[in-house]
């Protein structure tokens, strides 16, 4: 089936280089922050090329206003919750960009299941937390398994936390937290290169799978 539309949770490179590559789908949508809208004008000007191949209709949405899909008798209330504002490096700007960095909240209307999707959190919300304890299924922000793993391995200035991204490991890492979570399907996504994790066999990965947790893969499917 062709494509209708993409959801955007933030304007961060690895998560929008792709859209380049829909430039010959003929009509679709595209929702997204006003944080993430801006940056993506600002630095990085995708929109702006896109709309020389494609006809993408971009909406702005609200934060923590639902927005609805409608698939036959189907309809899934979608939300943005904010996650982070810091700006992406191609903005060329250290201002902070409201609703910069988002999950995405996915409620199912005739199921009543939900799926949260949140690839990058540096704020773990009162919203997000009440969002993730109803859910079903979380696929949460994976991305270093210790807060100093990127300033060890290549010497960056810049800590997980200061990068956006809540690590897996310790007291305060999202590990410890989504373990004590009700939802039966919780997998990390967006997992950095320099993380243990992305190894089958590696100790981290084993201690994840004892707290009910694991890596997200491609082609898995769930029913909610």
């Amino acid at each position: 089936m062709p494509f209708r539309g993409v959801l955007l949770t933030d304007a961060e490179l690895d998560h929008t280089l792709g859209l380049l590559h829909l430039r010959e789908g003929a009509s679709w949508s595209l929702h997204a922050s006003e944080g993430a809208l801006h940056a993506l004008r600002s630095g990085f000007d995708v929109l702006p090329s896109l709309a020389r191949y494609a006809d993408v209709e971009v909406h702005e949405v609200t934060l923590s206003a639902p927005v609805s899909f409608e698939e036959g008798d189907r309809v899934v209330h979608v939300r943005w919750l904010e996650t982070d504002r810091d700006p992406p490096l191609h903005t060329g700007s250290e201002a902070e960009l409201p609703g910069g960095g988002c999950a995405l909240v996915l409620d199912d209307s005739v199921t009543g299941g939900r799926l949260v999707y949140a690839p990058g959190v540096a704020i773990l919300s009162d919203e997000l937390r009440a969002a993730c304890a109803d859910a079903d299924a979380v696929l949460f922000d994976g991305t270093f398994w210790t807060g100093d793993e990127l300033v060890s391995v290549s010497g960056s200035k810049r800590d997980a936390w200061a990068m956006g991204h809540v690590p897996v490991d310790g007291p305060s890492g999202s590990a410890a937290y989504l373990a004590e979570l009700p939802a039966t399907v919780k997998r990390y996504v967006h997992i950095n290169n320099t993380n243990p994790l992305l190894d089958p066999s590696s100790p981290q990965r084993t201690r994840i799978r004892a707290l009910g947790l694991d890596l997200a893969e491609d082609g898995e499917e769930w029913t909610l």
